[in-house]
């Protein structure tokens, strides 16, 4: 996915300018900086997890162009499934040969490392 700079600044203004007080007895006493994330209740947060998510399933079904991937077997007539996704819980399906489960592994750390 490509997105316009002028986007990806928005986004990276809001994710970086977070402030927080820090209250201790009641009484204020000084901000902390938030290094990653954005703010609880922010509008933008959905959107950002809806592409996050996006990416990830993508990433999923596109296993299964590898022709070393082998999938979870249903019949003939079903439509491939390797992943099924609920809000923010995912199972992925694949048959249990090293060289499929590695290439899982292989995306999972690819996505970790993208997406932080």
């Amino acid at each position: 996915m490509r997105f316009a700079e002028r986007f990806i600044g928005w986004v990276f203004g809001i994710i970086s300018n977070n402030w927080y007080p820090v209250l201790i007895n009641g009484q204020p006493f000084d901000f902390f900086k938030s290094t990653r994330g954005v703010k609880q209740g922010d509008p933008l947060s959905p959107t950002l997890f809806i592409l996050a998510a996006e990416a990830l399933s993508r990433g999923l079904n596109a296993l299964h162009l590898n022709l070393y991937f082998c999938g979870f077997v249903l019949p003939n007539s079903s439509p491939n499934i390797n992943h099924l996704t609920y809000a923010d819980d995912t199972i992925i399906f694949s048959s249990s040969d090293t060289t499929s489960l590695r290439l899982i592994m292989e995306f999972l750390a690819k996505y970790e490392a993208t997406s932080g």
